[in-house]
């Protein structure tokens, strides 16, 4: 049996050589495979340039950059952050130690480049999930899920995205752009459903960065393994979003949709019913 490490190079030089039958892409489309399925990264608003090696083996420039980050993508779901190294990356995709710092001058910024990709495609599914919802509430709660999807499909991953490796946003501008699209198509969801009614009024981004800490704080309590039992109560990983989203309307709805406001504290008053 071939070493692990063999057998990975074998899938790199493989994703290579069937790449060379995808023929003339619909104009500003590209093609990432970091986090998600090929139909979900195939979106215009993020174009990305490659060019496919004409045989096995032969790197060009852009395929370079493309096989070492499928490399490293590989290595972050085996082995975590601490996995994804230069040298490593260019022994799974076959290429020289010294051929990743073409593209990458050190290993923080082949870690910025994948979590660029994943904030991207999380921007992408969000964004799919609420056109895909039946109204602006739905949305929000398609939204959640798809949050909370994420991040046990891909747990690694989710952690590099916030995680302390890339932290510095000003050494790397475009996870931060990469980011703020991804929040943005939250703040959208929020606003559309003030318009009808259903959330109340507020600075959006306010409120939906009460959304979002919530949402994501139940993922990563998930992937922590502190509501394993609640979890698997709920259905899995997406209803546990949907059960956060739930009880994120009690603070998200209009005042006269909420079936029974709380007391202000030492008011001595009980709780006005419907």
């Amino acid at each position: 049996m071939a070493p692990s490490g063999d057998v990975d190079s074998v899938i790199i030089t493989a994703m290579l050589t069937l790449s060379t039958s995808i023929v003339r892409l619909p104009s500003g489309l590209g093609i990432c495979y970091l986090a998600g399925t090929p139909e979900e990264s195939m979106t215009a608003s993020r174009p990305r340039k490659r060019t496919v090696a004409k045989r096995p083996g032969v790197f060009h420039h852009g395929d370079l950059r493309w096989a070492l980050l499928q490399a490293a993508s590989l290595l972050l779901e085996r082995e975590g952050t601490a996995g994804v190294g230069l040298r490593a990356t260019a022994r799974l995709a076959g290429v020289s130690q010294t051929a990743p710092y073409r593209h990458f001058p050190d290993r923080e910024s082949i870690l910025a480049a994948l979590a660029e990709d994943g904030l991207a495609t999380l921007g992408d599914r969000m964004a799919a999930a609420a056109r895909q919802a039946r109204d602006p509430a739905a949305a929000l709660t398609a939204i959640a899920e798809t949050y909370v999807a994420l991040a046990a499909e891909r747990p690694h991953l989710f952690r590099l995205l916030f995680g302390p490796e890339v932290a510095d946003k000003a050494r790397h501008p475009a996870v931060r752009e990469a980011g703020l699209r991804a929040f943005g198509v939250l703040i959208e969801a929020i606003s559309t459903a003030q318009r009808a009614g259903v959330v109340r009024g507020g600075e959006p981004a306010e409120l939906a960065l009460g959304h979002w800490a919530v949402v994501h704080g139940i993922a990563l309590l998930m992937l922590n393994g502190l509501v394993a039992e609640r979890a698997a109560a709920a259905g899995g990983p997406v209803a546990l979003g949907r059960l956060v989203a739930g009880q994120l309307w009690l603070g998200l709805a209009p005042l006269s949709a909420r079936c029974e406001p709380s007391t202000p504290r030492g008011s001595g008053r009980a709780p006005r019913r419907a």
